[in-house]
């Protein structure tokens, strides 16, 4: 009987042995830099990037970054109206919502300039790079920021709701055991979050990417 064998098998064989994948490359590695970047693209209107893509490498990211603002800044302004709205007999909510707008702001701001980067900088530049994980990172920083400004806003929902305005009597132990916990919780939260921005912008940089990764697990994210 004669036994019919695939020449490919000769080929995987070793390559199966020395552990590596049958296409025959190692795996290839994510920027997390980039990442950040899709997960941001798929959230942009395709008007926003052709506009930015066909402009040029310049003028792409003074339009990027122009369309960027103005859209920050609506969405900031709107914001802050609605919800000041919502909670007109609250001052002291109202004045947590205040200090929203800005984070919110630069938020969109350097969201929209990491991807005027992307799409209107070629690769060959060699300042396409540094520029656009310096957005990405003041992306991170700002995100952080914000969340850590709607946490405040919580606080201030609960404690307003619980306690009043003002800081708590003396005789209310009820408020003062809620504005005890809602402290010591608005401070984990705060806790987590910086730690998760940390850990986010170390991982954009490959020589302390081990060091990020080990944040995110001591956070019990991975």
């Amino acid at each position: 009987m004669t036994v019919t064998v695939d020449p490919t098998e000769d080929k995987l064989g070793p390559a199966l042995a020395a552990g590596e994948p049958a296409g025959g490359g190692g795996a290839a590695t994510t920027n997390p830099a980039d990442e950040i970047g899709s997960e941001i693209e798929d959230r942009v209107p395709e008007q926003f990037t052709d506009m930015v893509s066909q402009a040029g490498p310049y003028m792409g990211i003074l339009i990027g970054a122009g369309i960027s603002a103005v859209v920050g800044l609506l969405l900031a302004l709107v914001t802050s109206t609605v919800l000041k709205q919502i909670f007109r007999r609250r001052p002291q909510v109202r004045r947590a919502i205040n200090r929203t707008g800005l984070p919110l702001f630069c938020v969109i701001l350097f969201g929209g300039a990491a991807l005027s980067v992307r799409f209107a900088v070629d690769p060959i530049y060699w300042w396409q790079a540094p520029l656009y994980v310096t957005f990405i990172i003041a992306f991170i920083v700002s995100v952080a920021w914000w969340a850590l400004r709607v946490v405040k806003i919580v606080e201030a929902v609960i404690l307003s709701r619980y306690t009043g305005e003002g800081e708590a009597s003396l005789e209310d132990r009820r408020g003062r055991r809620v504005q005890t916990q809602v402290s010591l919780i608005g401070r984990v939260l705060a806790a987590i979050i910086i730690t998760l921005a940390v850990a986010a912008v170390l991982l954009l940089n490959e020589s302390v990417r081990g060091l990020g990764a080990g944040l995110l697990a001591s956070a019990g994210v991975v």
